[in-house]
């Protein structure tokens, strides 16, 4: 029913061009792009860039274990919990049930945000908690239930978030610079061709 699809016609052509030509950049780039970004790529653009990455969450290092309110070992279990030693908490997941979920990873930077949203039923730090470190810190969940939680290291809000924690963030900036100078120096080299060869208009 429609008059006249002429301009129609004209903008499915221009959409099916767009189309194919951003189809071929990023086959282009998927095929001769250097996607291997250096760790010294990676520091430097982070000690020149760290007013950047301030922190807008809480991040830590911390352990806990949350264990079954009919668990009888509970005292036994908070001991070992309290060592350092990787064969006590070895014996703690081989030897006890009754634990419902663990975490301990303690030195890796974790986002506290993350940590309310994967485990709904985690007990809320306060910032005395949070103040408290290297020691066991026991609070109750929402089944009554323990959590044993011990914190090794807190950032805080605005603070310099640490550069292992950010490091693939800075690897997906650099990647994007690098792909923006890749299409540059491409689109150059073709208005180059097209002139050396005398194929280009001028509008």
């Amino acid at each position: 029913n429609l008059d006249n699809t002429e301009m129609l016609d004209k903008l499915v052509n221009k959409y099916k061009e767009e189309l194919y030509t951003s189809y071929y950049k990023n086959a282009l780039v998927n095929k001769k792009l250097d996607t291997i970004v250096t760790e010294v790529e990676i520091e430097d653009f982070y000690i020149k860039n760290q007013e950047s990455f301030k922190l807008n969450e809480v991040l830590l290092k911390f352990r806990y274990i949350h264990l079954d309110r009919r668990n009888k070992k509970i005292n036994v279990i908070k001991k070992m919990f309290d060592s350092d030693s990787v064969l006590d908490k070895q014996k703690i997941l081989m030897d006890y049930s009754g634990y419902q979920d663990y975490y301990f990873n303690d030195s890796v930077w974790a986002s506290l945000k993350e940590v309310y949203a994967t485990k709904l039923d985690f007990p809320e730090l306060t910032e005395r908690d949070l103040s408290v470190k290297n020691k066991v810190i026991t609070k109750i969940g929402i089944d009554k239930s323990p959590y044993f939680i011990m914190i090794h290291d807190v950032l805080s809000r605005n603070e310099i978030a640490p550069l292992e924690y950010v490091k693939p963030t800075v690897k997906d900036i650099l990647l994007h610079k690098n792909k923006i100078k890749f299409f540059d120096q491409m689109e150059q080299i073709l208005i180059d061709d097209a002139v050396k060869q005398k194929k280009y208009e001028v509008y």
